[in-house]
């Protein structure tokens, strides 16, 4: 059988029978929407490859949270976006852009990421609705630049003994979460420093090398 939708978007089921033919089966799909804008600093010059990203309201056992949806994008080199192939509905826009935080990278503190139209968090965002077909225009950002952090410590054996060389990898905390990954090794003192890190909650996990003779390598987080 072959489900269909009829007039009124119930979905229907076509029964056949051995070596029977249906035709005409017509299939109608919604047409989808857009949403572009341009993403600039508070001195009104375009940020280059800042991230946008449509988020929706869900609700996860009674707690309302965004949930990111497919269609992320960067933006232009004039800090031009365009979201397009969007189903209809109610979106919240995320705009920001990380600065990259590996350990040896020297690059600038990172813009802060805000919900449209100036908010960091949901309260005093303004979802953005879209119709089937529509291009919303003008969903425009003024990004500032976010204070940078760092996050050291040492890695340690059992017995308390420094452990060089190990990786650390830090990510945001939660799907969606704002924030930056990076990383970086320990020294031969087994401590680590990881620059750049814009404000949020991170998961922090090490890879510690393998002794010689051992292909593989523990994690711990």
């Amino acid at each position: 059988s072959t489900p269909s939708q009829n007039q009124a978007g119930d979905p229907v089921t076509l029964k056949l029978t051995a070596g029977q033919i249906e035709e005409n089966v017509e299939f109608r799909l919604p047409r989808t929407g857009v949403i572009s804008g341009v993403v600039r600093d508070i001195d009104g010059e375009p940020i280059v490859d800042a991230t946008i990203q449509p988020m929706a309201k869900i609700y996860r056992q009674g707690h309302m949270e965004l949930s990111p949806r497919a269609g992320v994008v960067n933006t232009d080199d004039r800090g031009e976006y365009r979201l397009h192939d969007l189903p209809a509905g109610r979106y919240y826009i995320q705009a920001g852009k990380r600065a990259s935080s590996w350990q040896g990278n020297q690059t600038v503190a990172p813009y802060s990421t805000i919900l449209f139209p100036n908010a960091p968090i949901v309260d005093g965002s303004q979802a953005v609705v879209l119709a089937a077909g529509e291009e919303r225009r003008g969903i425009n950002f003024n990004l500032p630049q976010a204070p940078a952090y760092s996050v050291s410590g040492r890695i340690e054996d059992a017995d308390g003994q420094p452990v060089p060389n190990a990786f650390v990898y830090v990510r945001p905390a939660g799907n969606g979460a704002l924030g930056a990954s990076g990383g970086g090794s320990a020294n031969a003192e087994g401590t680590f420093r990881i620059a750049n890190l814009p404000a949020g909650e991170y998961f922090i996990s090490g890879t510690i090398p393998s002794p010689p003779g051992k292909a593989s390598s523990a994690q711990a987080s």
